[in-house]
């Protein structure tokens, strides 16, 4: 299982969506949001078989803008991009 947190300020997260190994992205479970302003946890369930392999994770807020895989540093207008781990498993 993988989980994580996301967060867009002042509107919320609509959705999770987890890629596998450049696979088809594929939704995670969220957990409740308490306001629109609060992190949002996340869950993936995954069957990993040994290897190494790359999670990556894009999030979409309430209002349906997705998160872009741009690059940006979060000076002056906030960060972009899309968090990705490569990993083994035994």
């Amino acid at each position: 299982m993988a989980a994580g947190v996301a967060w867009a300020q002042r509107r919320g997260i609509r959705k999770v969506e987890v890629q596998v190994d450049d696979g088809p992205w594929q939704p995670a479970q969220l957990a409740a949001q308490d306001t629109i302003d609060t992190w949002r946890q996340w869950t993936f369930h995954w069957n990993a078989t040994p290897g190494t392999h790359k999670l990556t994770v894009r999030a979409t807020d309430a209002t349906g803008r997705l998160q872009t895989a741009d690059q940006a540093p979060p000076r002056p207008n906030g960060s972009s991009g899309l968090h990705n781990v490569v990993f083994m498993v035994d």
